[in-house]
This record gives structure tokens, sequence and C-alpha cells, in this order.
């Protein structure tokens, strides 16, 4: 008798979602003059390293608050400089914080 074999097929979950997730494929290039128009409170996006983040929701996490995020050297702007001087670089790679990338420049 011929032999038969059963195959489960299992959706696994990669133990690196916020790095290889549906959303890093479909990333946006977007222009610094685009990037600046999102400069206030409920729409503000800002450039870290050459990548785009939504911060508009972010503020209430944030330790600071939502007054260094509207600060005018930081909302609308590349602002990696700064950042780094506050922050680790490995924070951007918690999936918290990778999620809120939207695009590159």
């Amino acid at each position: 008798a011929p032999l038969s074999y059963h195959i489960d097929i299992v959706p696994i979950r990669s133990p690196f979602p916020h790095l290889f997730n549906s959303k890093m494929a479909a990333l946006k290039e977007f222009s610094m003059e685009e990037v600046s128009k999102h400069n206030k409170e409920g729409d503000l996006w800002i450039i870290i390293d050459g990548k785009v983040y939504d911060v508009s929701k972010f503020g209430r996490l944030h330790p600071g608050g939502m007054p260094p995020l509207v600060d005018p050297t930081v909302a609308g702007k590349d602002c990696t400089d700064l950042f780094f001087g506050l922050h680790r670089a490995s924070v951007l790679n918690e999936p918290r914080y990778a999620k809120l990338q939207i695009g590159v420049v």
C-alpha cells in the first residue's frame, strides 16, 4: 500500500514582527517639504535618521508629553541629532515606537 502523509500548515509568527511586517514593504518616500507640512498637534511628523515618524498621537505616551514634540525645532523637521542626544538608538527598534514609522525621506 502507498504511504500517505498528512501535513499541517500552521501560520507562524515572526519573533521580529517590527522588522518583517507588511507595512515595511509599503513604506512611502516623502520629501522634506511634505514632512514640514505636518507640524502641529494632531498632525505631527518628524524625521529621525532618514525615517519619517507620525507622532500625532504619541504625546500621551511620550515621557516629556506633547510640548517637546510640537517645538518648532522638532515638529515637521529632521530632529536626528536632538533625538540621539536624548535617547538610545535602540528605542526606535522597540515595536511600540517602530510602528510609528510611516516612510522615509
